[in-house]
C-alpha cells in the first residue's frame, strides 16, 4: 500500500490490526455472524487509506461484505483529494472484485495531478473488467503514453491485446513488461499466454517454466502450461498441469479446465471425477450463509420468481436451447430474471432480453452483489445455467441468495456445492439408481429429454455421399480435446475393417493439431490419405459440412451434445457409447429420444461393432437422413411447449416442497 499505515485512533476499541485476528479467530471458529459484525464496525471506523484496510478488504470478500468494503472506500475518497491513498482504495476494491467502483477511484487519482502511467494502467485493468473495453483501451494507451518504459502499463495493454485477440500487439508490449521488470513472473506468464497463441510453443514453455518457481505466480503459470499443453494435444500433460494450478490456488480460473478435461479423460474412474467436482465445488460454497433464512411470498397461488444465471446468453449452444424454454414459459405462473455475467451482446442476447421480464448485467460485479440483488428481488428459485463452465457464477449460489437452487442444462455433471439443492435433468440422462450416486444436489428428473433446441442456419440435410460414390465418410465434430486413447483405438479398428473408408476431423485449426491427429491414426495403421481435417468454420459452413458425412461418431466419456443435435437436425446419425455418468449419457439421450437405439453402444466393441454393423445398410441410413429432422421433437413448436410445461412443473414442485418445509 502506498499511504502511511494508521495508528490505532478513538474510531476503534482496540487496535486495527488486533480486531482483523479477532475477525480471523472468528472465522476459522466458524463464529460468521460474529466476525462479520466486526468487520462491519471495523469498516465504520477508518478515516484513511492503509495497509489495514487493504487487509480488512480481503475478510470483506471473504465474509461476503464487498458492499460494506466499498461503501467505506468512497466515503474515505469523498474526504481526500490525495491520489495514492486514492489507487489504495481503488485496489481496496479490486481484491473484492468490485471492477467499476475500482475504476471510478482510479480515474478520480488521475484527475487528482497523478499524471503515473501506472494509475492509468491499473485505471485501463478496472475498466477492461468491469466490461467498459473503449474506456479500457484509451486507458491503457496514455498510460504508455506517458511511460513507454513502464512494465506495469506495457504489462496491462498487452494483457488487453491479448484478450483482444491481437497478438502480435500483446507479444510486442509483454516483450517490454518483462525485460523492464525481470523479476516480476506474473509479466511472463501473460507473454508465455501470448507466445502459446501465437503457436511459439518452445519460448513459451522454456518462459512458463521459468515462472513455476515464484510463489505468486505459480498457479498461473502452471495454468499456462495447461493451455501450452492442451495447444499441443498433450491432453493428459495439460490435466496435471490444470490439477496443479487448481491445487495451488483454487479459483474459477484454475478450476474449470482441470473438471472440464478430468470429464473427458478415460484414466479416471468414475468415482474419481465425482470426487474432485465435490472437493472443489465446495470451495465456493460459503459457510456463513448455510444458516441464511428467507422471507418469500409463500403463497401456493402467486406467480413466481425465477432467476436464471448465465455468461451465454449470447451467439452460444447454451441460447440455442434456454430460447424456446422462455418463449414457452408460462408467464402466467412465471416470471424470468435473466442475470448475465458476460460483456459480449449481439442478436441472440437481443432475442433472450425480450422473452425475460427482468435483465441483470453483473459482469464486473463481486459476487455479494450480485447475491444482494438477488435476494432484493426475492427470486424464488434460482436457477444455474453454467456449472463449472468459463465465467460462472458458483459463487453467488455460494452465498445461498435465493430459498431454491438448482442448476440446470450448462454442465455434464454435478457442481458440487452443498448450496445447490437440486439439478434438473431427465431420466435417459441421470437415470434413477445410477446417476444419484454422482450428484451432490438432488435430481429432479423432467419426463422427457431435459432442453428444446432452437437450431441457427437453412441449411437442408441433403442424400447420404457414398450412395453417389463417394468413400463412406465417418466424422467426428467434437472438441479435439474430447478424442483420448480409448477413442482412438475404437476408431483405429473401425477404420481397419473399412479399408475404403474416411475419416473427417472437425476443429482442427493448427498444422501441430493436424500432425498430433496424424500421428495417432498412424498408430492405428490408418494413413493420412484416409483423413479429412476441417478447421472451425461460420455456422452455415459448419452445417453444409454435414453434407459430407455419413456416419458420425461421437467421443466417450464426454459425448458431444449440441454437436449430436445438429448432426441429427442434418440428416447425420451418430453412434454413442453410454456410461453411467452424464457427460457419457448425452449422446444416448437425445439419440434415444429421436428412436435410434441401434446407434446406442454400452462397451467398446458394441461401438465399433454398431459402426461397422451401419456401414452395411446405407439405403437405411438414407432413409434416415430423410427422416431425422422430423424426429427431433425438440425443436417442433409443440414439443417445444410441452417440455416448457413439465420444467415449470419441476419449478412447482420443488417451490412447494420449499414452501411447505418454511
Amino acid at each position: 500500500m502506498a499511504a502511511a499505515k494508521a495508528q490505532a485512533s478513538p474510531q476503534f476499541s482496540a487496535s486495527p490490526q488486533d480486531i482483523l485476528q479477532s475477525i480471523a479467530a472468528l472465522s476459522e471458529r466458524g463464529h460468521y455472524k460474529e466476525a462479520r459484525t466486526a468487520l462491519a464496525e471495523l469498516l465504520n471506523g477508518f478515516t484513511t487509506a492503509n495497509e489495514d484496510l487493504f487487509q480488512a478488504s480481503r475478510f470483506a470478500k471473504a465474509l461476503g461484505m464487498s458492499a460494506s468494503l466499498i461503501a467505506c472506500a468512497h466515503h474515505i475518497a469523498q474526504r481526500t483529494a490525495d491520489w495514492r491513498a486514492l489507487v489504495s482504495l481503488g485496489m481496496c476494491a479490486m481484491n473484492v472484485e468490485a471492477y467499476a467502483d475500482a475504476a471510478r477511484l482510479f480515474r478520480r487519482a488521475t484527475e487528482t495531478g497523478a499524471g503515473n502511467a501506472g494509475v492509468y494502467a491499473l485505471l485501463g485493468g478496472a475498466l477492461y473488467q468491469s466490461g467498459d473495453t473503449k474506456e479500457a483501451r484509451r486507458a491503457l494507451t496514455r498510460a504508455i503514453a506517458l511511460d513507454p518504459r513502464n512494465a506495469l502499463a506495457q504489462h496491462g495493454y498487452g494483457a488487453f491485446c491479448l484478450e483482444r485477440g491481437d497478438i502480435d500487439a500483446a507479444i510486442e508490449a509483454l516483450r517490454i513488461a518483462a525485460s523492464a521488470d525481470p523479476g516480476k513472473a506474473y509479466y511472463r506468464v501473460t507473454l508465455g499466454r501470448a507466445l502459446i497463441q501465437k503457436e511459439l510453443y518452445d519460448e513459451a514453455r522454456e518462459i512458463l517454466e521459468s515462472a513455476l518457481g515464484d510463489k505468486a505466480a505459480a498457479a498461473l503459470a502452471h495454468l499456462a502450461l495447461g493451455q501450452l499443453h492442451r495447444a499441443c494435444c498433450e491432453d493428459q500433460a495439460a490435466l496435471t498441469a490444470f490439477k496443479n494450478a487448481a491445487g495451488i490456488a483454487p479459483t474459477p480460473d484454475t478450476i474449470t479446465p482441470y473438471l472440464f478435461h478430468l470429464l473427458a479423460s478415460d484414466a479416471h474412474s468414475d468415482e474419481d471425477v465425482f470426487s474432485e467436482h465435490k472437493r472443489l465445488g465446495g470451495i465456493f460454497d460459503r459457510a456463513y450463509a448455510r444458516t441464511k433464512t428467507h422471507s418469500n411470498n409463500s403463497d401456493p397461488g402467486r406467480r413466481l420468481k425465477i432467476g436464471f444465471v448465465s455468461a451465454d446468453f449470447h451467439q452460444h449452444s447454451i441460447a440455442t436451447f434456454v430460447t424456446p424454454l422462455w418463449r414457452h414459459l408460462d408467464r402466467t405462473r412465471f416470471e424470468i430474471f435473466a442475470i448475465y455475467s458476460n460483456s459480449i451482446s449481439d442478436a441472440a442476447t437481443a432475442i433472450l432480453r425480450k422473452h425475460s421480464d427482468h435483465w441483470l448485467d453483473c459482469f464486473g460485479m463481486p459476487d455479494d452483489t450480485v447475491a444482494a440483488w438477488i435476494e432484493k428481488q426475492q427470486i424464488d428459485i434460482l436457477i444455474d445455467l453454467s456449472g463449472h463452465s468459463k465465467l460462472h457464477r458458483l459463487g453467488v449460489f455460494g452465498l445461498r441468495p435465493a430459498p431454491v437452487q438448482a442448476s440446470y442444462l450448462g454442465y455434464p455433471g454435478t457442481t458440487g456445492l452443498s448450496s445447490m439443492d437440486y439439478r434438473i435433468t431427465c431420466e435417459s440422462l441421470d437415470p434413477t439408481g445410477i446417476a444419484d450416486a454422482y450428484s451432490t444436489e438432488e435430481l429432479v428428473r423432467l419426463p422427457g429429454l431435459m432442453a428444446a433446441f432452437e437450431p441457427q442456419g437453412d441449411v437442408a440435410p441433403n442424400d447420404s455421399p457414398h450412395l453417389y460414390g463417394a468413400p463412406f465418410t465417418f466424422a467426428c465434430l467434437n472438441p479435439i480435446w474430447r478424442i483420448n486413447p480409448s477413442v482412438m483405438r475404437c476408431w483405429g479398428e473401425i477404420l481397419r475393417a473399412k479399408p475404403q473408408a474416411h475419416m473427417l476431423i472437425g476443429n482442427v485449426d493448427r498444422p501441430i493439431v493436424a500432425e498430433h491427429l496424424t500421428k495417432l491414426f498412424a498408430q492405428e495403421q490408418i494413413g493420412v490419405e484416409r483423413l479429412d481435417f476441417i478447421p472451425k468454420l461460420p455456422q452455415r459452413d459448419y452445417l453444409k459440412l454435414h453434407h459430407r458425412i455419413d456416419l458420425a461418431l461421437d467421443t466417450f466419456p464426454y459425448n458431444g451434445g449440441t454437436t449430436t443435435t445438429y448432426a441429427l437436425w442434418m440428416g447425420v446419425p451418430v453412434v454413442t457409447l453410454e456410461g453411467k455418468r452424464t457427460a457419457m449419457r448425452t449422446g444416448a439421450g437425445i439419440l434415444r429420444e429421436a428412436g435410434l437405439s441401434d446407434f446406442i453402444a454400452r462397451t467398446p466393441d458394441e461401438y465399433v461393432a454398431r459402426a461397422l454393423g451401419w456401414v452395411e445398410k446405407p439405403e437405411r441410413l438414407q432413409t434416415l437422413r430423410r427422416e431425422l429432422r422430423a424426429r427431433i421433437k425438440v425443436t417442433q413448436p409443440g414439443d417445444q411447449k410441452r417440455l416448457a410445461d413439465e420444467f415449470g412443473a419441476a419449478l412447482q414442485t420443488i417451490w412447494e416442497r420449499w414452501r411447505t418445509r418454511a
